[in-house]
């Protein structure tokens, strides 16, 4: 028996071969048909190491999605709860497996060392080992392996598609099916919760040919949630019986034994197609969701497949069920999760009005529905990006709405690892870096169980503490990842450029952040670019930088600054007169540097009515700009009051401050 069976298409072995010698060094044993010997039949031995490996891992690629092979590899390993999927290259992966996470590896070269690859393997190691390992608390972080699987495997039930299978090509060859053995057969069969048939969606158009895109549809409804794992669902040699019969729907519901139906309508109008799907109770007829959907007439055959994901997704949260429905903190209220989807989209665009729009959404999704703790940690999140660099008493009220939220779901969470996480992430913000050491493995393993990115305000709490402490080094390659597995999100974006340019990387910096100005001009990013163009001493650049800014955001700061640009003692009067006026912004000591007054800098670096300034300081302290205020007397006591220098000297030094002896240091 071996620890892994590769499965991948033949156009990929070159990766395969970079895989399994990988895997190999890594301590695994390894079974690939490259392993097969002269005169072994192919398929039995191919099917004894499939069944018999304790992981199975399938290489999807644009060319392995669309392999017969390869497909039902993976079918069989999943079923057998194997199945560790990882992405090569950018593809759509087999509907049936799009809820089953999937490790990204795409454009990994062999690098042992790449973060992406240390995390797969911890993956393995878990599926091949011991499953059921405990998560130890912040105390004991060197037993933390944290893990990108949810646990939650997506079932595949191999005899409701045989079924389905049967009945689809019975329907098909014009065979009828005999009511009265329906009727007969199903009439006794117990009602049991998380049970759902899907009716057969009627065509409302006068073109006939939509009957048959009406019947597919139901289909691949029925296909997609049959995988759902804790939802049974009626095979659709029941489901059709019931196609043009305008029986009552909990008559319906008694005869299939169910106690959910999804049913719908197909309408074409024009090039437009009006689809509608609702969940409805059976035993009263209560609707516990519905939507419509409108798509182009030319496009049926993607809709299906959208329309279904996106049924199967509601379904899910309604029901609560499948990987989705069983996320800790999940809702069972549609109207909440619909704000709740809503509220991403609009976060994700990173325009101050966009978060506006999304902090709306999410007020929505909690007031619906208090126990959505996912809701609420987006909400807390959102009211924190809204009050960066704000220390005027609106940003103040929402740090403090923020906070006040955060309360509300340790309150309500009913996990002590997640009201843990949240505390350490606090600590985080207030500069207990020891504390957020020692606990960042918990923290991590957390967020990646429960999908809480929000904890903290910022996309990894890891990469987030290395870059505050001095060592954006090491947060680079946790941040490239972020940037892979979700290219649009902006403050990915923002935070990769500031690592590059604290590690000492200008020119990476400035093509990130041009970039992330591709994706959305945004103001924070413009504001950066043009701090990132004076630390170079480009002035040229620095001047376009400049007019892109107040383009973007002409506000009547950004324009004042703007007006001033050319007069450095101006600036700085007015650098000073935020600061005795306490409406500094975060970027203020970097613009202080900007127009040559160092000790400016520092000043604003130790502004004490800063309510974030632990933080906010520790992260502009390492900015290339802030070189000559790093050599300043003052600097190293800001360093100590700061608890920095009692954290280094536990848990090794920076990047930018270096020991002298046992009792100094010095910083460039």
């Amino acid at each position: 028996m071996s620890d892994i069976f590769l499965s991948y298409s033949r156009d990929d072995q070159a990766t395969a071969t970079q895989f399994a010698e990988s895997l190999q060094g890594a301590g695994f044993t390894v079974w690939w048909d490259q392993t097969l010997r002269s005169g072994e039949a192919y398929d039995e031995v191919t099917e004894h190491a499939l069944k018999s490996a304790k992981a199975v891992v399938v290489l999807w690629s644009k060319t392995s999605v669309a392999s017969r092979w390869v497909r039902a590899e993976a079918t069989i390993a999943d079923r057998a709860g194997t199945l560790v999927p990882v992405m090569i290259e950018p593809c759509d992966r087999p509907v049936m497996f799009e809820l089953r996470q999937s490790a990204d590896l795409t454009g990994w070269r062999g690098d042992t060392d790449d973060k992406r690859w240390r995390v797969f393997l911890d993956d393995l190691n878990v599926v091949t080992g011991d499953r059921s390992a405990a998560l130890p608390s912040a105390s004991d972080p060197a037993a933390v392996r944290p893990s990108n699987r949810s646990g939650l495997a997506i079932a595949v039930a191999a005899l409701a598609l045989i079924l389905l299978g049967t009945g689809v090509w019975l329907l098909r060859r014009g065979h009828p099916v005999d009511g009265a053995a329906v009727d007969a057969s199903v009439a006794s069969v117990p009602a049991t919760d998380k049970t759902l048939a899907v009716l057969p969606f009627a065509n409302l158009s006068s073109d006939p040919e939509q009957e048959f895109f009406a019947d597919g549809l139901t289909e691949e409804l029925l296909n997609s949630l049959a995988r759902l794992d804790g939802l049974q669902v009626t095979s659709s040699t029941s489901a059709f019986y019931f196609k043009g019969r305008n029986e009552e729907l909990k008559v319906i519901g008694e005869k299939l034994g169910v106690e959910h139906l999804l049913e719908g309508s197909v309408r074409k109008d024009g090039d437009q197609l009006r689809i509608t799907a609702q969940l409805i109770k059976a035993d009263d007829g209560f609707h516990l969701w519905s939507k419509t959907f409108e798509r182009p007439a030319q496009e049926i055959f993607a809709v299906q497949e959208e329309i279904a994901r996106s049924v199967a997704g509601a379904l899910q949260v309604a029901l609560g069920v499948g990987q989705l429905g069983a996320l800790p903190g999940m809702t069972r209220d549609s109207q909440a999760y619909e704000a709740y989807l809503e509220g991403q989209v609009q976060r994700r665009k990173n325009s101050s009005a966009s978060i506006a729009r999304a902090r709306e959404h999410f007020e929505f999704a909690t007031e619906r529905d208090p126990d959505f703790l996912l809701a609420w940690l987006e909400l807390s999140d959102s009211l924190r990006i809204l009050s960066l660099g704000n220390f005027r008493p609106e940003g103040n009220a929402l740090r403090a709405r923020a906070d006040a939220v955060l309360e509300e779901v340790m309150r309500r969470s009913t996990d002590p690892r997640l009201v843990q996480a949240i505390n350490i992430s606090r600590q985080l913000s207030t500069g207990d870096w020891a504390a957020v050491e020692r606990g960042k493995p918990v923290l991590e393993a957390v967020a990646k169980e429960f999908r809480y990115a929000s904890i903290i305000q910022g996309s990894n709490a890891s990469d987030l503490h290395w870059m505050a402490v001095d060592k954006s080094g090491r947060a680079i390659p946790g941040l490239e990842q972020d940037r892979t597995l979700d290219p649009l999100n902006l403050r990915v974006s923002v935070n990769l450029a500031g690592a590059y340019a604290r590690a000492g990387h200008p020119a990476e910096a400035l093509a990130e952040l041009e970039r992330g100005l591709a994706i959305s001009p945004y103001a924070l990013q413009a504001t950066h670019v043009v701090l990132l163009a004076c630390s170079t001493g480009d002035k040229e650049l620095m001047e376009r930088a400049w007019q892109r800014l107040v383009a973007i955001d002409p506000s009547a700061s950004v324009k004042q600054m703007f007006e001033l640009r050319h007069r450095p003692g101006e600036v700085r009067r007015l650098l000073r007169h935020r600061m005795e006026t306490d409406t500094s912004s975060a970027s203020d000591p970097q613009w202080a540097a900007c127009y040559d007054d160092p000790e400016l800098a520092l000043q604003l670096l130790r502004n004490k009515n800063n309510p974030e300034l632990r933080f906010q300081a520790a992260l502009s302290s390492w900015h290339p700009l802030l070189a000559q205020a790093r050599r300043l007397p003052g600097f190293k006591e800001l360093m100590r009051e700061r608890g920095l220098v009692d954290y280094w000297r536990e848990f090794g030094w920076g990047e930018h401050c270096q020991p002298l002896g046992d009792t100094d240091f010095e910083c460039r």
